[in-house]
C-alpha cells in the first residue's frame, strides 16, 4: 500500500503542484478545489511518506 501512495504522489506531482498555483489565483476553481481535497492533507502526505517508508524498513530489518 506504501507503494501505491507513494507512486501515485510520484506520478501526479506536477498537477498537486500546479491545483495549488491555480489554487490562489482562480476563484471558482478555489471552490471546487477546496471541495475536492484540503491542500494541507497533500502536503502533510508528501511529508509522511517518507517517514512512513523508513519505519517501514526498521521493521523489515527488526524481522531479519
Amino acid at each position: 500500500m506504501l507503494e501505491l501512495a507513494k507512486r501515485v504522489m510520484n506520478e501526479y506531482h506536477t498537477l498537486v503542484v500546479k491545483m495549488t498555483m491555480d489554487f490562489v489565483s482562480n476563484n471558482s476553481f478555489k471552490v471546487n478545489f477546496e471541495i475536492v481535497c484540503d491542500i494541507e492533507v497533500l502536503y502533510e502526505l508528501a511529508i509522511l511518506l517518507p517517514l512512513l517508508e523508513e519505519v517501514n524498513n526498521l521493521m523489515k530489518l527488526a524481522q531479519a
